[in-house]
């Protein structure tokens, strides 16, 4: 709408909205009057405050801000048959963005070089397919001197895998390092099958087995350190069945796998040793879910 300073009103056509109720609007056209948009400010105004409006299929090509600054721009395909779809939800309950079309992807893309930044976790649905990577509260550090177990507590449930990065992890002891697994009843310490194989070895690759853990070393040499990557994966949802593989450098190279059944979700897992007494002295590990 445009005024030309001698009382004169020009509406172009779908310039603005005609009232249909008083709270429910429609796009104007070139017969629109200026009693029409009167009258539809009239009703949008109670008491001095506007009410929200109901649109029925407005023609938008974009919206601003309070700036006026553009915030959302649509662009028009010909033909077009699905659209996106935008649900609010009640206490509790996620909003929603999704397509109208069945069995057709949603895409989110940046432009050029540009991608898409997720900046909270995202969570997988039911039947939902995906990797998710979340950061745990780390590095947890191992050289506080105190130490003969550092536990990492609240495993999200919807966690498939977990990578443990060490570096330069190190005791005052020559057990071997020792990592278990936990649930919401406390720390697994049997029904582990789990060896270790150092390589190479001045006799013969030796290796060492364990039912109480994950075992990660053989015979360390006190304060020798070691730093690799432990992968723990879920193998059985149903029955909370891991698989543990991966390979660390002390003074030799050292291969480790395993696996082993815990009564419910996994929750924890701590890193500790054989005889529950050696003290972690440097180092630290890092800690990421996968799922």
């Amino acid at each position: 709408m445009a005024f030309d300073g001698n009382g004169v009103y020009s509406l172009p056509a779908n310039s603005f909205a005609v009232p249909v109720t008083d709270t429910v609007i429609a796009s104007a056209d070139a017969t629109t009057t200026w009693a029409d948009f009167e009258t539809a400010f009239n009703l949008c105004v109670v008491n001095n405050q506007t009410v929200s409006p109901t649109l029925i299929s407005p023609i938008v090509n974009e919206v601003l801000d309070t700036n006026s600054n553009e915030n959302l721009t649509f662009v028009t395909t010909g033909s077009a048959v699905n659209n996106v779809r935008i649900a609010n939800a009640a206490t509790g309950n996620a909003a929603k963005i999704d397509v109208t079309e069945t069995n057709t992807d949603l895409e989110l893309a940046g432009n050029g070089t540009g991608g898409v930044t997720i900046s909270s976790l995202v969570n997988m649905s039911a039947g939902g397919y995906g990797t998710v990577i979340e950061h745990a509260s780390s590095p947890f550090d191992c050289s506080a001197g105190t130490e003969t177990a550092i536990p990492v507590t609240g495993i999200p449930s919807w966690v498939k895998r977990i990578h443990i990065s060490f570096n330069i992890i190190s005791t005052d002891g020559t057990a071997d390092y020792f990592l278990q697994l936990g649930d919401s009843g406390g720390i697994e310490t049997s029904n582990y099958r789990s060896e270790c194989v150092e390589l190479p070895n001045a006799a013969a690759n030796a290796s060492v087995n364990s039912a109480a853990a994950y075992i990660l070393t053989s015979t360390p040499t006190a304060a020798g350190t070691h730093s690799g990557e432990i992968t723990l994966t879920l193998v059985n949802s149903s029955t909370n069945q891991w698989a543990s593989s991966g390979i660390l450098k002390g003074p030799s190279m050292l291969l480790m796998a395993g696996d082993n059944n815990l009564t419910g979700t996994l929750t924890q897992f701590r890193l500790t040793t054989s005889n529950g007494t050696d003290v972690f002295d440097s180092g630290e590990f890092s800690v990421h879910y996968e799922g």
